[in-house]
């Protein structure tokens, strides 16, 4: 589900997708002992061709409602609208990568797809098949334009840098001129059974897109993650840089300054050998911290 604008410009909307049942409600305000309180009213839903695993919203140049990116079956985009003529979803792009050169040999859905919108609507992204990244420009084409900036595209992620596979989670992060992808991946997978002979299997990397050449250079690395890092969260500006989430720890990472982060349980020193604090002092280092918002 995601909080966005769907409907109109000035009431915000919740999105709820299930199955391929992809739902629409709006706020209603209601009084109720002296206080007042909000209950959902389904205003659109309607039945996708597929299952849905992934979905954000977007805001496209110039548009003053968001536009939602559904990401479907195996590696599909739908890019879908609101109409108010008609008062139903309207496609605006829809996007198919499930072809047999993008699978690599894949029998059976594996990986599901992952969507992403850079935080200024720049760009998004779909992970498809573990290690490939769809990247669509976030960008109105003019009218009989030849310019392909608008056009999505393919980056295989193993040609950027071959260790890249297992990708867990991927975001866009934030005070960049332009838009930069940090993946969390693990490119020789440990189970908890092996911590003893093989731990700290996660890596991450920082890849800023230039859509209009083309080119993605690695900017960032660090490697020796925990391996149970699950997913991250990107930390908006002014401080920067990302939380990643782990079964017994937290860390925070950051291009310009040494890493950090703390243990949450007792486990933590027997499964890792990054350097953690105990809990007891993440208070001293809390405004580290203080940028982050869960809304964003």
């Amino acid at each position: 589900c995601c909080n966005c604008y769907f409907i109109t410009p000035n009431e915000p909307n919740l999105v709820v997708a299930g199955g391929s049942l992809l739902r629409i409600f709006r706020y209603v305000p209601m009084q109720e002992d002296g206080q007042i309180r909000h209950r959902l009213e389904q205003v659109l839903s309607c039945n996708l061709y597929g299952i849905i695993s992934s979905i954000v919203p977007a805001k496209y140049p110039g548009n003053r409602r968001h536009s939602l990116l559904v990401a479907v079956g195996e590696a599909q985009l739908a890019v879908v609208d609101y109409d108010p003529s008609s008062h139903c979803f309207k496609t605006r792009m829809l996007y198919n990568y499930e072809q047999d050169d993008q699978r690599q040999m894949f029998l059976q859905q594996t990986f599901l797809p992952q969507v992403r919108v850079d935080s200024e609507n720049r760009s998004a992204a779909m992970l498809i098949y573990g290690s490939r990244l769809v990247v669509v420009p976030l960008i109105k084409p003019a009218k009989n334009s030849t310019d392909s900036t608008h056009h999505s595209y393919v980056v295989d992620l193993k040609k950027l840098d071959e260790k890249v596979n297992n990708v867990k989670d991927f975001q866009f992060l934030h005070g960049y001129c332009e838009p930069t992808i940090m993946l969390l991946y693990e490119p020789l997978r440990t189970w908890p059974g092996r911590v003893a002979v093989r731990r700290d299997t996660c890596s991450i990397v920082a890849i800023a897109l230039n859509i209009r050449d083309k080119v993605h250079p690695i900017i960032w690395s660090q490697n020796n993650l925990p391996f149970d890092s699950l997913y991250a969260l990107p930390v908006p500006k002014p401080t920067g840089g990302v939380l990643i989430f782990a079964a017994n720890s937290l860390l925070y990472l950051n291009q310009s300054v040494p890493p950090f982060g703390v243990m949450l349980n007792s486990l933590a020193p027997q499964t890792t050998d990054f350097p953690l604090q105990k809990t007891g002092r993440l208070h001293a280092h809390s405004r580290r911290f203080s940028g982050c918002n869960d809304g964003e």
